[in-house]
């Protein structure tokens, strides 16, 4: 458990490494899995994530090695938490000349697979599951029958990273894709983002109304230097939007291409009074977001998190800081993330008076957050749930909470920004591990 404190006179000054895009990371990793062939990958994230993906895929490579027939090879691979890795390497695996027993953790194994799953049993592949059906753990036979390609059907109202595992394999089918979906397209930045990425390595798709085409292509080989995360950004542009004032430096956020979608965050935080620049010294590459003075808050916030849903955490806690009302839709996906987030936002903001209120019981597509003053008094301990967003978003109430907060299960921060800790000692919080 930690104890965090806001800086002296809530003010932050200073420069934040973040860390580096495990969305795109993840995509190059299977990307160079299926090109078979190493490029040279600048700043690859790291974090629990990526290194669950990397740790897969080579034991697959080792397991090959010591293996003299693919066809009787069995491989084990246990992601862990990283519901990323589950769904990519699921398709992945599919074209490996082998068997695969993919697991996770007891949180993994209650995430729904069965979309993605689905789909790939539509292509031909042989995938049974080993415990609950639609849920890891699952056996894939790729030795059985090797994917041709062809046109599929996904439902595309769970989770975005569906249609991007069985999109990153398409180059290889022998066929070609054509996907098309059916339900509501969530996140579809992060489609746009898996397109872009492919895009980068020589693939080309066409995207057209309710379907996504890729004919039979090869992967380029070619370096890449992984930019950093936005949705790491996000919680440092909460940080300022409670300061007092604040002025951080984020090296290297201003590089372009940029392909992720939660970058929305420097417009939103723009309504909150932080600003964003190219700093000065290096401004092809640096930004620096700057707040002063609390100012003039608006009564109310209406956001929409459907293509940025990693977001929702972030301007929940922020809004209740700010006893600002918020109004936000897009919610759906945040059901079949690390933990329930919707019930865990209820809980935990709960704490300090805040409502958080799904506008129908039902679908939980949508929520209204109903603030109020906060509580002086008390020193409020934030429960986690195994979530890394949980953790990093509940982290911004340090700045406004007199007595500091306490936050339990502090290394679930490892999933995506393992340094936060550190990062926030540096900012002048006072961070204290309680054991």
């Amino acid at each position: 458990m930690l104890h965090l404190s806001a800086p002296t006179g809530r003010v932050i000054n200073g420069r934040v490494s973040l860390p580096t895009s495990k969305s795109i990371t993840n995509r190059v990793f299977i990307i160079q899995a299926l090109l078979g062939q190493a490029f040279a990958i600048q700043q690859a994230a790291v974090c629990a994530d990526t290194q669950a993906m990397q740790q897969a895929l080579q034991q697959q490579k080792q397991a090959q090695k010591n293996s003299g027939n693919y066809t009787h090879l069995t491989v084990n691979a246990n992601i862990g938490h990283a519901g990323t890795a589950m769904r990519f390497l699921t398709a992945y695996f599919c074209l490996q000349p082998h068997t695969t027993i993919l697991d996770g953790s007891e949180q993994m194994r209650q995430r729904p697979i069965a979309p993605l799953v689905q789909a790939l049993q539509q292509l031909g592949a042989h995938i049974t599951y080993l415990n609950q059906p639609g849920y890891p753990p699952i056996q894939i036979h790729g030795n059985l029958k090797p994917l041709e390609g062809g046109q599929i059907t996904i439902d595309a109202s769970i989770s975005s990273q569906f249609l991007s595992a069985v999109l990153l394999i398409a180059p290889a089918l022998p066929k070609g894709l054509i996907l098309e979906w059916k339900g509501q397209l969530v996140s579809q930045g992060y489609i746009n983002m898996t397109l872009q990425v492919m895009q980068y390595f020589g693939v080309k798709a066409q995207f057209g109304s309710g379907f996504i085409r890729i004919k039979p292509q090869t992967y380029q080989p070619r370096p890449i230097h992984i930019p950093p995360d936005w949705s790491a950004a996000s919680y440092i542009y909460a940080l300022a939007a409670l300061s007092r004032e604040a002025s951080i430096k984020l090296p290297n956020l201003a590089l372009h291409p940029n392909w992720q979608p939660d970058a929305i965050i420097k417009t939103w935080m723009r309504q909150l009074g932080v600003r964003t620049q190219p700093c000065e010294t290096n401004p092809q590459t640096d930004l620096i977001i700057t707040k002063k003075g609390y100012g003039h808050t608006p009564p109310l916030l209406q956001l929409p998190f459907l293509n940025s849903p990693d977001l929702a955490q972030t301007m929940a806690v922020v809004c209740a800081a700010l006893n600002i009302e918020g109004h936000f839709t897009g919610l759906q996906t945040l059901r079949h993330k690390e933990t329930q987030r919707i019930t865990a936002l209820q809980t935990e903001l709960a704490k300090i008076g805040t409502n958080f209120l799904p506008t129908n019981a039902t679908n939980y597509n949508s929520a209204t957050l109903k603030p109020a003053p906060l509580p002086n008094h008390i020193l409020p301990c934030f429960a986690t749930y195994n979530d890394h967003r949980m953790a990093l978003s509940l982290s911004g109430l340090a700045m406004v909470m007199p007595r500091g907060i306490q936050i339990m299960q502090p290394q679930v921060v490892e999933k995506s920004f393992p340094t936060y800790w550190e990062v926030l000692q540096n900012l002048g919080f006072l961070v204290k591990n309680l054991g």
